[in-house]
């Protein structure tokens, strides 16, 4: 038999004609396969792995060409290697379009016609946007800028939504910060959903990112977050070296709030010059008693309770509370500082009003232009 020859699970030589090829001896039948035999399996003490595949063997005008089926023919060694190779360059080249797909649909992100954003914060991010004409519906305690509880419809808030509303808006997706109460009733309906984390800074300046892409406005979001992201790194490179002054940041009385060591105002406070008196429970806000506030012993005490902190009246209620406790530092030194409340608490792009105030109220009006104490 001729070097190189083929032969048939009979031992006998495959004559290859001008027609399929043809065997001599009894028909092949393949055997069912090992435990150790499949697509990739390595035989016991083996050091090579193949696909359980055949060879089927077809005239051309080149010779002999070798073609994976479920043929007659074992495959051989070589037909093995070779349709290995194949294999793997198949692999890695789904592996190239599936990379690019991906980079693609994430560099040109899919706007939204009609959204309803149930934050204020989300409501706020999308007017400051100039994309309000996507807004269809908003939450009920969205109420910034003024002009949208006037020019859009309210679907009730996270607990208690008004699903028929919103159903008949028929929203193209609805947005709204971690809440498994909304991953809920939405579920339930169908309707497209996403949830944009507030809790730390980060989070903020992602989400102006994310409400920009979903309402075609990726690049005006980018540049919010890069303007509050330079507030907050000028506020603390400016304030860097002043000594930093123990604050204590009051957002509710009956019982008293404050924020604790956690989220995004702690991180404002600490880069506007302060450290917060509350911060040894890693908290974002919790309730706190006297005692320890008093054994805290803050310095200044930033009250966020008024939307209007020129409110004259309730400024004289806050105070009325404090003067009680007198043997508090920041009260006995007359060091209660207001805030508006909507440009600390609300995350979004107010924030950067908020850090400035914040500077004003800890170190000074100087300080906050960039003065010396």
């Amino acid at each position: 038999m001729p070097v190189g020859a083929l032969t048939g699970p009979t031992g006998k030589p495959v004559k290859i004609r001008r027609g399929p090829a043809a065997v001599t001896g009894k028909p092949y039948r393949p055997r069912p396969l090992r435990k150790w035999e499949g697509l990739g399996a390595r035989k016991p003490g083996s050091q090579k792995t193949c696909p359980p595949v055949f060879l089927q063997l077809r005239p051309s005008r080149v010779g002999v060409r070798r073609r994976a089926t479920g043929a007659p023919f074992p495959l051989s060694v070589s037909g093995r290697g070779f349709l290995m190779r194949y294999w793997q360059r198949l692999q890695a080249a789904f592996a190239v379009v599936l990379l690019i797909s991906t980079a693609l649909g994430e560099a040109t992100p899919a706007a939204f016609e009609r959204i309803i954003a149930f934050t204020p914060s989300s409501v706020e991010i999308i007017y400051a946007l100039g994309a309000e004409d996507r807004l269809v519906g908003i939450g009920s305690y969205a109420d910034y800028p003024p002009q949208a509880r006037r020019e859009k419809p309210t679907v009730g808030g996270i607990v208690n939504p008004d699903i028929e509303r919103i159903v008949s808006l028929a929203p193209d997706i609805i947005i709204s910060n971690i809440s498994a109460m909304a991953r809920t009733h939405f579920s339930r309906l169908d309707l497209n959903h996403t949830e944009v984390p507030d809790t730390s800074l980060d989070d903020i300046l992602a989400s102006f990112v994310r409400i920009g892409e979903i309402a075609g406005r990726t690049d005006e979001g980018h540049a919010m977050a890069r303007r509050l992201a330079a507030a907050v790194e000028q506020a603390r490179s400016r304030l860097a070296e002043r000594r930093k002054i123990s604050t204590l940041v009051v957002i509710g009385y009956e019982p008293l709030w404050v924020v604790g060591g956690s989220g995004y105002l702690d991180e404002l406070l600490r880069a506007a010059g302060g450290t917060n008196a509350a911060g040894a429970i890693k908290r974002d806000f919790y309730a706190i008693d006297f005692e320890r506030v008093i054994a805290s012993a803050p310095e200044c005490i930033i009250d966020l309770t008024l939307k209007d902190a020129g409110d004259e009246r309730g400024r004289a209620m806050v105070l009325a509370f404090w003067n009680r406790f007198r043997s508090i530092p920041a009260v006995a030194a007359g060091r209660i500082e207001f805030v508006d409340t909507d440009l600390l608490t609300i995350p979004g792009p107010r924030l950067q009003q908020g850090i400035e105030r914040l500077q004003a109220a800890l170190h000074g009006p100087d300080d906050n232009a960039g003065g010396g104490e």
